[in-house]
């Protein structure tokens, strides 16, 4: 049975409030919310109150876990699943910069505090891990979870793929010679894989992150618009579903960050508030609810989201085809045509909301804020303008212009390198 050796929880969903005046939830001594630079929107769901909030608007393998249906004081259950140089930023700009964070109170409340950050070689992950360690040299350890078959393999990847990057530059100029030094008492490589159970993590180092990490950042993820339906699943969905539940066994976990998109926010039309998912929304019986011709018993009979469901739906169809192909196109298909049932464009974006409901349905007390970034690209000006990782949306442009690198862009555009 899909359901088999399944866990349990109990939703406990509480009413939003309208906005967070302050950081002071997160443990940051701070009076105002500042936006993040790059990033879409915010969205805060700490739980030092029975309440979730909400603070911006914006416009429109084998594994084992658990599932979802739900309304507020219901059991969810999720099952067990199968499968060329750029400028150097000047000191008067660091140090204003520098000056900017410290006074809101971040860099004093990061002093000792240990990271565990997963997806750690990804764009996102690297250009965090570098900000940390530069503007604050006296954080304690960052955990980075890497996917590895060893801990030689991991260290190999965290050496070559993060601290090796040209991003770090700065960082090495800052502490010379020191600087592998430093990197060797701040950086911790971790083997690890969130579609494991326990995060595929040993079992001693385990243990030993839960005592003594208190920030977890989750910036892994399948970033696939049409992936495979089972894969995106398994990946944004019952991902973060694993973190969390490893994320409750911390004893001095002060703050659970997860990393989504603005694009959660599916075929909303117009300017919409920032709000949490809870367990079951569907955007399209939203749409439906909103409508002057549908009346509210059709709406809310004809397209509520059930998480277990669309779970079993996918991997039930991976025992119905021996012909790997055909399956791999059928899921794509299946993917798509349920994200677009329930309102969302893709399966991408359909299954980050499904994980930000699983979040929300299981963090109890820890304070979670979940970050929905629009479209994320250079650096614009710290450590350095213009540094970026891979060749996708504007990067050609961007490298042509801050960078000088030699770019061809597509010549139907009109455009020439």
């Amino acid at each position: 049975s899909i359901i088999k050796n399944a866990h349990c929880w109990l939703l406990d969903q509480a009413p939003p409030l309208p906005r967070v005046p302050c950081l002071a939830a997160m443990g940051f001594p701070c009076t105002n919310l500042m936006p993040l630079p790059l990033l879409g929107s915010a969205v805060l769901t700490a739980r030092r109150t029975p309440s979730l909030a909400t603070t911006t608007t914006s416009s429109s393998s084998s594994s084992s876990g658990g599932l979802a249906r739900g309304a507020r004081g219901r059991a969810v259950m999720l099952p067990a699943l199968s499968a060329r140089s750029s400028p150097s930023p000047s000191s008067g700009d660091s140090k204003d910069h520098h000056d900017h964070v410290a006074g809101i109170g971040i860099a004093e409340s990061l002093e000792g505090k240990n990271f565990l950050i997963t997806g750690g070689t990804g764009f996102l992950a690297k250009v965090l891990i570098e900000k940390i360690l530069r503007a604050n040299p006296d954080v304690g350890k960052i955990y980075v979870m890497i996917k590895a078959k060893d801990a030689e393999e991991a260290f190999k990847r965290l050496q070559t793929e993060v601290v090796d990057a040209e991003l770090f530059r700065c960082l090495q100029e800052i502490h010379g010679k020191g600087f592998h030094n430093f990197i060797a008492r701040k950086l911790v490589p971790v083997v690890g894989d969130i579609k494991e159970n326990n995060l595929g993590i040993a079992q001693e180092l385990a243990h030993k992150i839960q005592d003594e990490v208190d920030i977890i950042v989750n910036s892994a993820g399948n970033t696939t618009f049409h992936e495979r339906y089972d894969v995106a699943l398994d990946i944004n969905t019952l991902g973060p579903l694993r973190i969390m539940s490893f994320a409750r066994r911390f004893r001095r976990l002060k703050l659970f960050l997860h990393v989504s998109t603005a694009y959660v926010n599916g075929q909303r039309q117009g300017v919409a508030l920032e709000k949490p998912f809870r367990m079951g929304d569907s955007i399209a019986n939203e749409i439906l609810l909103s409508s002057a011709q549908c009346s509210s018993e059709h709406a809310a009979n004809g397209a509520a989201l059930d998480i277990e469901a669309e779970i079993k739906l996918a991997f039930d169809l991976t025992t119905k085809s021996d012909d790997q192909a055909s399956r791999t196109q059928q899921m794509k298909d299946l993917g798509l045509k349920r994200a677009n049932h329930h309102g969302w464009q893709d399966t991408y974006v359909f299954t980050k909301a499904m994980g930000e409901m699983v979040i929300n349905s299981m963090r109890g007390e820890i304070p979670v804020v979940i970050i929905r970034p629009s479209v994320i690209e250079s650096t614009l000006r710290d450590p350095f303008p213009g540094w970026i990782q891979g060749n996708r949306m504007l990067d050609p442009i961007i490298n042509l212009l801050w960078k000088r690198t030699d770019v061809q862009l597509p010549r139907r555009s009109g455009l020439r390198s």
